[in-house]
C-alpha cells in the first residue's frame, strides 16, 4: 500500500513513472498549473528568485501560463466537463499541501476563491 500526502499521487505514478526533477515539478503533477502559479508569485514578492526561474522553465517545457485567473483555472474544468467549483473551494487546502511540499513557511499563501 503506498501513503502520500498528495492526492493525485497514484495515478502520477502510473501516468508519470519516472521521478520528478524538482519539487516544483511533483506540485504541477499533484495540484496542478494554478497552484503552482501562485507559489510563483509568492516566490516573486518574497524575493526566491531561484525558485521563480525553476518554475519559469516549468512552466516553458509543458507550455503552460504563468497569468491565469481562477476564471481560466474553472475554464479548463469546464472543457473537461466539470463544474471546477470543487477544486476552487479546496484550492487553499491544496496550496497549504503544496506549501509543504516545497518547504515554504506554512500558511504563507491564502487565496479567496472566486466562482463564477
Amino acid at each position: 500500500m503506498m501513503f502520500s500526502i498528495a492526492p493525485n499521487a497514484a495515478r502520477r505514478l502510473k501516468w508519470f513513472p519516472m521521478r520528478c526533477k524538482s519539487r516544483f515539478e511533483s506540485v504541477l503533477m499533484d495540484f496542478g498549473s494554478q497552484v503552482v502559479a501562485i507559489l510563483f508569485h509568492y516566490a516573486e514578492d518574497t524575493e526566491r528568485y531561484e525558485d521563480c526561474a525553476e518554475i519559469k522553465r516549468l512552466f516553458e517545457k509543458y507550455h503552460l501560463d504563468l497569468n491565469q485567473s481562477m476564471e481560466d483555472y474553472q475554464a479548463h474544468f469546464w472543457r473537461m466537463g466539470f463544474s471546477g467549483r470543487t477544486a476552487i473551494a479546496n484550492i487553499n487546502h491544496y496550496i497549504d499541501k503544496a506549501v509543504s511540499l516545497v518547504g515554504y513557511p506554512k500558511g504563507c499563501i491564502h487565496v479567496e476563491p472566486k466562482f463564477i
